[in-house]
C-alpha cells in the first residue's frame, strides 16, 4: 500500500554498458513501464466435453468451458521516459548501439529506494527543442530477458 512517502518524484534512469565503462544516467520526470506480460496457453481438449474438474461427468448446470495455463516466458515489456535534454551525452548513438542494462531507480519514502534492472536497447528516441522552454527528449528502451528487482529498507 502507498503511503504519503511515496510520491513519484527523484527517479533516475542509468544506462550502463556490457564493459562498464560508460555509464550515463537521466534524470526523468516521467517514466512509464508499459508493464509485464505473458501469453495464455489454451490447454482445451476434446476429452474435457462434459467432464467436471475432478474427472467426473459435469452436473446438468454446468457448461464446457475453455481451460488456460500460463506461458512460462514473459515478455518484459517496455519503458517510456521523458526527460529533460543534455544534448552533450550520446543518446542518438546509443539508438544504434545494442542492448545495456537499464535501472529504474526510484524513492520509496526516506533513503529508501527500489530499483528494476534490465538488459534494454532503444527502439525510438524524440528530441523537443522549442524556443524559450525546457529541452526535452522521450526515449522508448524494449526490456529483453529477466528483470531484477531490489529494493532497500
Amino acid at each position: 500500500m502507498a503511503d504519503a512517502n511515496d510520491v513519484g518524484a527523484g527517479a533516475v534512469i542509468v544506462f550502463t554498458e556490457a564493459d562498464t565503462t560508460n555509464a550515463y544516467m537521466v534524470e526523468p520526470f516521467e517514466a512509464t513501464w508499459s508493464g509485464m506480460s505473458r501469453e495464455v496457453v489454451e490447454t482445451t481438449h476434446w476429452n474435457l466435453l462434459n467432464i467436471d474438474n475432478d474427472g467426473g461427468t459435469a452436473a446438468t448446470n454446468q457448461y464446457n468451458a475453455k481451460t488456460f495455463i500460463p506461458s512460462r516466458f514473459y515478455d518484459p515489456g517496455e519503458l517510456q521516459v521523458q526527460f529533460n535534454a543534455d544534448f552533450g551525452i550520446a543518446l542518438p548513438q546509443k539508438f544504434l548501439s545494442g542492448a545495456e542494462t537499464v535501472t529504474l531507480e526510484v524513492p520509496r519514502g526516506g533513503t529508501n529506494t527500489a530499483s528494476w534492472a534490465a538488459s534494454g536497447f532503444l527502439t525510438a528516441l524524440e528530441l523537443n527543442e522549442p524556443n524559450e522552454d525546457r529541452q526535452t527528449c522521450s526515449a522508448t528502451i524494449k526490456f529483453s530477458g529477466h528483470v531484477t528487482v531490489v529494493t532497500t529498507a
